[in-house]
């Protein structure tokens, strides 16, 4: 395996990766706020499987390999493209795979986004043409591709697939489909979720957090777009 300790994260979420071969065009890797003390004080230090997803880069399943060394960490993303640029971070230890997780086992559209002034993909597809956050003039100048059939999976499925029994950890970054995941879940109960809620295209905070309530989970944190909840 790649050497970890290679890796450097920055305070603006920018992850640098000494000696990797980049596929981004030289863009930094890039991960999300959650604070692994947050994830250590609540769970502790014995943590076996986290699954993150839509992944964009792998930067946060490299993130959580990197302070949970131990753990089996599965990066799944949607975008056929964004998914061939992850591959090489499985020499780092991540489990990569290319689903949308859903709510049904079959095929779903799915619209990737390219930002044409760093020609490269953007982190803000969605299954749903109308959340995908393109910005407004040059503050975010991102494409919307076109739609393209890609493999669907219910959470409950894919861990049957990958035998995993029990989530510490599960990740959601899904542009507006989370509601969808949550139900893929069916009798799946990760001990954290963090998922995002909301963004400039949506706000499904309120949604969000009655079905979670209804599965039996607390919020305990909102941090912008994002919120952890916990299993009661």
């Amino acid at each position: 395996m790649s050497n970890m300790s290679n890796i450097t994260f920055k305070e603006n979420g920018e992850i640098i990766i000494n000696n990797f071969e980049n596929p981004w065009n030289g863009r930094n890797l890039w991960c999300s706020n959650l604070n692994i003390n947050t994830i250590k004080n609540i769970l502790g230090n014995n943590i076996n499987n986290i699954i993150e997803f839509g992944s964009y880069d792998g930067g946060d399943g490299i993130k959580y390999k990197h302070y949970f060394p131990n753990a089996n960490v599965y990066s799944i993303e949607a975008s056929p493209n964004c998914y061939k640029n992850m591959l090489p971070l499985k020499s780092y230890g991540l489990n990569i795979f290319n689903y949308a997780i859903s709510d049904f086992d079959g095929e779903i559209d799915f619209y990737q986004t390219y930002d044409q002034k760093l020609n490269n993909y953007a982190p803000c597809g969605s299954v749903n043409i109308k959340y995908c956050s393109i910005g407004q003039g040059q503050d975010l100048p991102l494409k919307i591709l076109p739609v393209k059939k890609v493999p669907s999976k219910k959470l409950k499925t894919f861990c049957q697939e990958q035998n995993i029994q029990n989530i510490d950890l599960l990740h959601i970054d899904v542009e507006g489909h989370g509601l969808s995941v949550i139900k893929g879940m069916e009798d799946l109960n990760p001990r954290m979720i963090y998922i995002e809620v909301k963004s400039d295209t949506h706000d499904h905070s309120k949604e969000i957090e009655t079905l979670l309530i209804k599965y039996n989970y607390k919020k305990i944190l909102s941090l912008g777009s994002d919120e952890v909840y916990i299993l009661n």
